[in-house]
């Protein structure tokens, strides 16, 4: 609820992650810039583009704009948001 309300009240663009050190569970949101979540085998990626984590998945989700999202590694989340998730073939980037 605190988060909900606290969104309600930001303007521009904007993304977020929130941590307490009491809850393994987060919440991320975003409004206005692209935010994705890349779902691997024991880690969770957070990033703008893609490319930030095709290293380490190629599944991720877009949120939506105004979307809160309650975090966590277990099966549940990515359970939750399956039909909603885009796989790319992996890429090789030159460094």
């Amino acid at each position: 609820t605190a988060v909900k309300l606290t969104c309600e009240k930001l303007d521009g663009t904007w993304g977020f992650l929130m941590i307490h050190k009491d809850f393994p569970k987060n919440n991320i949101g975003r409004k206005g810039s692209p935010l994705l979540i890349g779902f691997g085998e024991s880690a969770l990626y957070i990033s703008s583009e893609p490319i930030a984590f095709h290293k380490y998945t190629n599944e991720f989700i877009r949120l939506e704009d105004r979307e809160i999202l309650l975090l966590s590694l277990d099966k549940s989340v990515r359970e939750s948001v399956k039909e909603r998730m885009i796989t790319y073939d992996k890429i090789e980037i030159k460094e």
